[in-house]
């Protein structure tokens, strides 16, 4: 199924078994954590991850980059399930790192990974009971909260699900949001039921307060303090409109300048 039928497709050759090799060492990988082989694991679980793997000929001379193990496995060049590897992996990355050191460990490797379909719950589900899970959420969501990309935003939501304090969010909320300034949207979110009109407003205005202008999440968050507004006084009043004017102020669309 080539996607350019005018061009060739590439056929790889692997004359002196490096296919075999790699599945040997990701078989290693998941008899390291039945045996607790962690150490061990855990070191041949890091070469793994972020493997560069030169290429020669015709392949080299387009894409002018080695392959990488998810490559190996959608050119059916090793038998291997790779999002089960980055999973056996983290897990060993886990349990194989003193708790001050877990968090940059998980991080990193989830970051040579390139993968977006990951959790804490993938990883906790690996093996046996992870050690130390909740002196290590508070860590995981300190320092997950220090990281503006995608995928920390996903872990973090995650992390802040899976500890026991109920004010967790709003803690996280007003500590990272410069980084993840969604947190408070879904603070706001999911009290809607629980919290007064009172305690609601006075969270979304300090979001309001301190979140860049320049972030469209802001203006969300002013739309739903609009909303809250207008079911419980049933009428359009100066705070709406303040709402609606911040709306507008940090996402300048047609729609938020009409209403």
């Amino acid at each position: 199924d080539w996607y350019n039928s005018d061009e060739d497709e590439f056929l790889f050759f692997d004359p002196i078994g490096i296919g075999k090799i790699i599945e040997c060492a990701c078989r290693f990988v998941h008899e390291a954590i039945d045996k607790q082989i962690f150490d061990k694991g855990c070191e041949i679980a890091r070469i793994l991850i972020g493997l560069k793997i030169m290429v020669g000929g015709e392949y080299q001379d387009y894409s002018g980059e080695p392959l990488e193990l998810e490559d190996l496995e959608r050119y059916g060049l090793a038998s291997i399930d790779y999002k089960k590897l980055v999973v056996e992996s983290l897990y060993l990355s886990y349990v194989a790192n003193e708790l001050e050191e877990r968090a940059d460990a998980l991080y990193i490797m989830i970051q040579n990974a390139k993968i977006r379909d990951i959790s804490l719950e993938m990883i906790m589900q690996c093996g046996e009971e992870l050690p130390e899970l909740q002196q290590f959420l508070p860590k995981w969501m300190e320092y997950l909260g220090k990281q503006s990309t995608y995928i920390a935003q996903e872990l973090l939501d995650e992390a802040i699900n899976l500890s026991n304090d109920p004010d967790d969010l709003l803690k996280s909320a007003r500590a990272y949001y410069e980084q993840h300034p969604g947190l408070y949207k879904k603070y706001i979110f999911e009290n809607q039921d629980k919290l007064g009109y009172n305690d609601l407003i006075a969270v979304g205005r300090e979001g309001l307060d301190k979140i860049n202008q320049k972030y469209l999440v802001r203006s969300e968050i002013a739309l739903q303090l609009a909303d809250i507004a207008l079911n419980n006084n049933r009428k359009i009043t100066d705070d709406v409109e303040r709402y609606w004017l911040e709306a507008f102020r940090s996402d300048s669309r047609v729609v938020n300048y009409l209403r």
